[in-house]
This record gives C-alpha cells, structure tokens and sequence, in this order.
C-alpha cells in the first residue's frame, strides 16, 4: 500500500518528503485518511517509518532500525531485540482508534498520531532521527499533507518539537507488588566510606570484587533498582539466600545493598543457582526496560480519568480554530484521560497552531 519507489534518495528532504506525501491523494481528506491509514498493515507501518528515516538521514529509502546503542535522556531504551513487536503493537492500538466507530474522525486521527508518534520516540528504533521521524509520521496521519513552510519548522523543531508537539509526558506504571521489598535499594558496599557515599562516588564505596561481578551491566542501568526489585518479586527464595550479607536493618526500615547482593547471587555456592540468576537478572533488565513503552500505551487505552498534571493546566490553550471544542474544555475541567491530556498538550504547544 505504500509505493517504496515513488521518492528517490535525495539530500534536500523537503521535496523528497513532500513527493511522497503527493503520492497518496487520501492525505487531503479526513475521512479518507482515516480509511487509508487503518487498512495499513503491521508490516505497512514499519516500512514507512524506515522509509521516512532513511530520507531524514540521506542514507538509503529504507533505513534498518540500527538503534543498539542509542540513549535517551531520564529513560532506559529497551533492548533492539524487542523494539519492532513493540512498534507493531503500537501501531495495533493506533489502528483500534482509527477503527472505533464512536470516534469522530479527527479524535481518531489525534489518537493514532499520538500513539505512533509517542512509541516511536520511547522505543527509539533508529540511532537518529526518531524524533522527526515520530512528528512526520504523526502530522501525516493527524493533519494530512504539510505546507513547505509547515513541515521546515516540524523538521526544525527542537528537541521538545515545540512546533508540531507529540512528546510523551511520563506516566507511571504503578508497580504493585506482592512479595516483601526492601524499604529502600543502596548502590554503595554496607561498609563503604562516608566520604565517597557522600560524594556520590558509589562505585570507589565498592569492594572490586562486588562492583565488578557483572561488569556493570546492572549497576550502570538506569533502572536498576526496578531489576532487583522484579529479582525479589518473582524468585524470593534466592533473594533471602542473600540478606545475611545484603540487608541492614535499622529499627523497622530495611536497606538492601545492591552490589552485595549481586555479588551473593554471582557467588553463590550452587553453581545451578548462580548461573540461573545471572540469566534470570538479564531476563528481568530486558523486561523492565519496557516500562515506560508499556506505561504509556496502557495509557493510551486507558478510559480513567486522572487530575490534569498542573503545569499543564496553567497554560492556555490555543485559540485556533483548528483546535477541537472538546480539547479546549479541557482545562476548565482538571480532569482527563492520560490520551486526552496528551492531546491537550499536543494542541496547547505546538505553535503550528498559532
């Protein structure tokens, strides 16, 4: 359904991406547009996201998802292993908007940008370009066909993309859990000296034989904390076989010292369990890097309203005629759905509408 040979690579992307979105007459129509993009498959999907990325970057019409190595700030970027189910699943949950019949079109067009838009940024599938790819991708399904001047200012939007604003404000996942937890997970050895904990300098408070049990591969993790505690969730009574040298309590309130207990599991004297636990600790660090991914999609379905967050509530909304009436109650109402704020959000600071 996409016609992969209709833009031809070019380093001036303007014309290129322009060129393309010329090739699909049911881009000027709402009603058309909706149509068009909910009969694009999975497979539909993941070829144009490459192919606009390709374009962003100058390299080839279709750019692999060559996003190993990529950081993105305040969040662990899951594993490349798992990044195309996670965007085929997006684009799931995007197609249901554009398929429920109790939504007008533009709802439906607003949910399934945001949608695509949002995953793409947190599952972060290419190395560069995420970003303009993820606003693109978005403003095609939401808006239609840009102008040249509109789509110059989506391409040199910043890195919030204040002109075409699609970011994902971060949703916490509410992680419940059964089994004991520690009050609190430190990354310092239980005797470390005061003045490196203190001075933040975790790894130096650390006996070498603990800090390098897995050459950092958990405590460099950005959710390293979330790992021990899935670790104690799901296989407590390993986790016990520990505490004697990794638990401090004081009073009613426990501290686990994560480097000891990584250190017990590592060494410990079954060699089956030891070896099971390293797989296990990897298992779990791959599974808990789809938090924010999995937060947000949820939310995306999520029909529970929650209190607006207040920094976005004390900001007006535009007054464009472009903006939905049902958005722009909004604020007068403090209360919305996670994909309704979102949408608030969208409208209120992208200056496209201004």
């Amino acid at each position: 359904m996409i016609n992969r040979e209709t833009v031809k690579h070019s380093f001036d992307v303007i014309p290129e991406l322009l060129a393309l979105f010329d090739s699909i007459p049911e881009l000027e129509d709402s009603t058309t547009r909706r149509d068009y993009f909910s009969r694009l498959s999975s497979d539909d999907f993941i070829d144009i996201l490459q192919l606009l990325d390709g374009h962003l970057r100058g390299e080839s019409s279709m750019q692999p998802f060559d996003g190993q190595t990529v950081f993105l700030e305040g969040i662990q970027v899951m594993d490349q292993r798992d990044k195309e189910a996670w965007l085929r699943l997006s684009w799931d949950i995007a197609r249901s908007f554009l398929e429920d019949n109790s939504l007008d079109d533009q709802q439906a067009l607003d949910y399934a940008g945001i949608t695509v838009a949002g995953a793409t940024v947190l599952i972060h599938p290419f190395i560069d370009s995420n970003g303009r790819s993820s606003r693109i991708l978005s403003h095609m399904i939401m808006r239609g066909v840009p102008t040249e001047k509109a789509l110059e200012g989506i391409l040199t939007s910043n890195a919030e993309g204040t002109n075409w604003y699609v970011v994902p404000f971060t949703r916490q996942s509410g992680r419940n859990f059964k089994n004991w937890q520690p009050d609190s997970i430190v990354w310092h050895a239980p005797d470390a000296d005061v003045d490196d904990i203190i001075s933040g300098n975790q790894r130096n408070a650390a006996d070498p034989a603990i800090k390098d049990t897995f050459d950092g591969q958990f405590s460099n993790d950005f959710n390293r904390d979330d790992i021990i505690r899935e670790f104690i969730e799901f296989y407590p009574p390993i986790a016990e076989q520990t505490y004697d040298a990794s638990l401090r309590t004081e009073g009613e309130t426990s501290t686990l010292h994560a480097l000891t207990f990584l250190h017990e599991l590592a060494q410990s004297p079954d060699t089956a369990t030891a070896m099971f636990s390293a797989k296990a600790l990897g298992q779990l660090q791959r599974f808990v890097s789809h938090t924010s991914t999995r937060a947000f999609l949820h939310g995306m379905v999520d029909d529970t309203m929650y209190t607006m967050p207040e920094w976005l509530t004390q900001v007006e909304p535009n007054q464009s005629s472009l903006v939905p009436q049902e958005v722009s109650i909004l604020r007068k109402q403090k209360a919305a759905t996670y994909g309704d704020a979102l949408r608030y959000a969208h409208y209120t600071y992208s200056t496209y509408y201004s």
